[in-house]
């Protein structure tokens, strides 16, 4: 069972960073709309469930499940959290980002620690030490910039209220018996998503909706937001979803080697060796 479940937080871990990649190339290099952009990448997958869902007849779940206020709540926190790093993607590397999300690596089992009174001592340690590891690093990129404290605030922020708010708001909900209820869960948050987005969707495009075909890339990132969001669902509802964090704290480590290799973004040798021990600690932490 721990094997499936470091498999599926891997292959989540492996979408999260292909989306990072992809966000990066559209809205960096190619200056796509982050609102526009992030509304077809939400409203492509959503219409899609909700077809297949309708053909299988199982819409009367559906319409229970998504006017739920845990699916409605998450589906907020989850849209916050991609808009801070779309916004974040557009203006900094991904090296970057993956170096200041690592911060979060603490908070995250800190502040879940805090609330439920469950403490693993000996990943926190290696996730401090991993970030100790970052900070020379982080120094240089000037992160304490004024402009640049924000970003690292609103990160921190989001990803710690995310996986706080998975914890409780899935764990809150009805256990998924099978994989096409957990399909069905996430259409409900990627639904949410959806509708929180729309009116910045139609501020944008002056309150009317305007559809052309989606590039390759864009339905490349469709179907890595349904991998990611079913993943991720699924590895944060388990009882023992703790043993995944490492796993799942691999995503800058996967996003910075993609980036290498897709794009002309080439991280320092520096950066490769911090990346790569912190790697090491992350996958000790697991064993030890």
């Amino acid at each position: 069972m721990e094997l499936f479940v470091f498999a599926v937080a891997l292959l989540s871990s492996l979408a999260r960073a292909g989306i990072n990649v992809i966000d990066r190339w559209q809205f960096a290099y190619q200056n796509e709309s982050v609102v526009k952009l992030s509304f077809l990448n939400n409203f492509l997958p959503v219409t899609l469930g909700i077809a297949v869902i309708t053909v299988l007849g199982e819409v009367n779940l559906l319409v229970n499940l998504i006017f739920t206020i845990e699916v409605c709540m998450l589906g907020f926190i989850v849209q916050m959290v991609a808009m801070i790093f779309s916004y974040a993607f557009k203006t900094y590397h991904i090296y970057e980002i993956s170096l200041i999300s690592k911060i979060s690596d603490v908070s995250i089992p800190v502040f879940l620690g805090v609330l439920t009174g469950i403490f693993n001592l000996t990943q926190l340690l290696f996730q401090l030490l991993s970030l100790l590891i970052c900070i020379p690093f982080l120094v240089t990129i000037n992160f304490f910039d004024a402009r640049k404290i924000i970003y690292v605030l609103l990160i921190i922020f989001g990803l710690t209220i995310q996986a706080i708010g998975s914890f409780y708001l899935v764990g809150s909900m009805p256990q998924q018996q099978n994989f096409g209820e957990l399909i069905i869960f996430c259409v409900g948050i990627i639904f949410w998503r959806t509708v929180w987005l729309t009116p910045l969707y139609l501020h944008s495009t002056k309150s009317h909706f305007t559809f052309s075909c989606p590039s390759y890339l864009t339905l490349l990132r469709v179907f890595l937001t349904f991998v990611t969001q079913i993943t991720f669902v699924y590895v944060i509802s388990l009882i023992d979803s703790m043993l995944a964090i490492p796993i799942l704290n691999l995503t800058g480590f996967f996003s910075i080697l993609m980036a290498n290799y897709f794009m002309s973004e080439k991280a320092t040798r520096d950066v490769m060796v911090v990346i790569v021990l912190t790697l090491f600690l992350c996958l000790l932490s697991i064993y030890v």
